[in-house]
């Protein structure tokens, strides 16, 4: 799956600001684009940085800014599954990818969009399900 593919699966909101955040080492910075208007932008910057750490989440903000009363209703929950079983997971993602040789993260996107809240509860429930799975990210 090539990264635009994988962005317009995991990012089920239609619209908001998307957050790309990257550090070479010097410290963290976030980058904003509006989704999809700027997917071409998105993976320009990306594709830049490969010598970089970048992050990103597949929820989209009313606002250019990373706080949770900003998030989207979405219908996405995401979770970095550091050294988890991918094998054994209670639930299969819909996206699966390697983020870095044995890491992986998981993507399961579901049947309705819900409010953060919602899917914090339900992201909180999964990643707890999972045992070696980062139970912070929720």
């Amino acid at each position: 799956m090539d990264v635009q593919t994988f962005l317009q699966t995991v990012i089920t909101t239609p619209s908001g600001w998307f957050c790309l955040a990257h550090s070479n080492g010097g410290g963290w910075r976030e980058e904003w684009f509006f989704w999809p208007e700027q997917l071409e932008e998105i993976l320009a910057f990306a594709s830049a940085r490969s010598n970089e750490n970048v992050f990103f989440t597949s929820h989209l903000f009313s606002q250019a800014c990373s706080q949770k009363k900003y998030a989207l209703p979405s219908r996405t929950i995401q979770a970095d599954l550091d050294n988890a079983d991918i094998l054994t997971l209670p639930l299969v993602p819909t996206v699966l990818i390697e983020s870095s040789p044995d890491r992986y993260q998981g993507y399961w996107v579901i049947q309705e969009e819900v409010d953060i809240d919602v899917l914090e509860v339900l992201s909180r429930k999964l990643t707890y399900a999972i045992a070696k799975c980062d139970h912070s990210g929720w």
